[in-house]
């Protein structure tokens, strides 16, 4: 791989990223505005800790879109691994397969479910369901 291709996969992954993360920087940093609204002793108390709050998520959000892809730049050497070669994705993808599990056991197997009864009795009260005829 070249500087060039590593560069281009470090500036499209920071661009994917890095809104992501400034917008969620940005509705953290709202959610402290009322605070600014309070008065009295509640205002003294809470102030500091919003002004402090608020300028540090500030310059995290610039950081994050500046200065992190020029640090991937600097820090991503060698060769990139493909999804499927990288270790944390191989467990991640047993750990879905293990989740999708539960629901396709469940879906073959709902007559033994809670609350299947109810379905079948909903059924049975059909005209024309065999249980309907014999209980007539």
């Amino acid at each position: 791989m070249t500087n060039d291709e590593r560069l281009a996969i470090i500036e499209k992954s920071s661009k994917q990223v890095s809104r992501g993360i400034f917008f969620s920087t940005i509705i953290i940093v709202a959610s402290f505005l009322p605070v600014f609204l309070l008065t009295g002793q509640e205002g003294k108390l809470f102030h500091p800790l919003a002004y402090t709050k608020t300028f540090i998520l500030l310059i995290d959000a610039v950081l994050a879109v500046t200065l992190a892809p020029v640090l991937l730049s600097f820090f991503m050497k060698g060769k990139f691994k493909t999804e499927e070669q990288n270790p944390i994705n191989r467990g991640r993808t047993a750990v879905r397969a293990a989740y999708q599990l539960v629901p396709d056991v469940a879906q073959n197997h709902h007559r033994h479910q809670p609350g299947a009864a109810g379905r079948e009795h909903s059924a049975a009260a059909e005209p024309g369901h065999r249980v309907y005829a014999a209980a007539r």
